[in-house]
């Protein structure tokens, strides 16, 4: 892994991750909330705002979008996707403890956020707050590792790295797939549910390279490798080798769609 070129990490997320595994989801649930008609959006782990950019080329006419995330970095990406003349609203807060008036917004929305929250309790709580009567929770979750195979070759080809200490961070966003545990939530919450519904999406890999490097230094395992001791290069390309080897070009990529209403 070189240092080509000195980026952020959410830089980095956005450059190299996003278009290989997050845009096609986010077109994907950007149709379904435009179906939907909302006049007062809310976003969580808003990020790099892939999903608000494609919101937004489908439901212009939104009343009020607000984007939060707690990466306030990664929103300064975020806002250099937008004009400022755009009806967007972007706030550093935390999706389990929302600092919003209660039935502010007719949707919450949130792409692959939820199973990285320690207190899932918690947004699930906040997000059911400061909706509407007949407001909506939409959500997604990775599917298993089993189902996505690129996060399959990730967490396998880092195993192999690290035979002896075998790093558990990126299992973790494909841990919360359990619909009856979805749907317990969400009805513990003053939810119904619909679905959850199982999408697949396919994408293209591109540079294996870039995608490696998007995951070590896109993300916070980062700190990881340098707690570890370890050569970041020397762990990317053993990343990048595994990739070009074990993935096609085209790849699968499998979630959950979920939503929960308000009565």
């Amino acid at each position: 892994m070189d240092d080509r070129p000195a980026m952020t990490m959410p830089e980095c997320y956005d450059r190299y991750l996003v278009p290989v595994i997050f845009r096609e989801p986010a077109r994907h649930v950007a149709e379904y909330v435009a179906a939907l008609g909302c006049d007062d959006i809310l976003e969580t782990a808003a990020g790099t705002a892939i999903l608000t950019r494609e919101i937004f080329d489908r439901a212009p006419k939104i009343r009020q979008y607000v984007a939060s995330d707690l990466n306030g970095s990664a929103l300064e990406v975020a806002r250099r996707k937008f004009l400022a003349s755009d009806k967007l609203e972007f706030r550093v807060c935390d999706a389990t403890n929302l600092p919003f008036t209660p039935a502010s917004f007719d949707l919450v929305v949130c792409q692959f956020g939820l199973m990285l929250f320690s207190d899932k309790a918690g947004a699930y709580a906040s997000a059911r707050r400061v909706l509407k009567r007949e407001g909506r929770f939409v959500f997604t979750v990775w599917d298993s590792l089993a189902h996505n195979p690129f996060a399959m070759v990730l967490n396998r080809a880092l195993s192999e790295f690290f035979p002896e200490d075998p790093p558990v961070y990126f299992q973790t966003p494909y841990a919360y797939h359990q619909v009856d545990v979805i749907r317990g939530a969400l009805e513990e919450n003053g939810f119904s549910t619909a679905g959850p519904e199982v999408v697949v999406r396919s994408s293209r890999l591109g540079d294996p390279f870039e995608f490696a490097t998007g995951f070590l230094r896109g993300t916070l395992f980062r700190e990881e490798m340098t707690r570890r001791g370890a050569d970041p290069g020397g762990v990317c390309d053993h990343l990048a080798r595994a990739f070009e080897r074990e993935l096609d070009q085209t790849i699968s990529l499998r979630f959950l769609l979920c939503e929960g209403r308000c009565g």
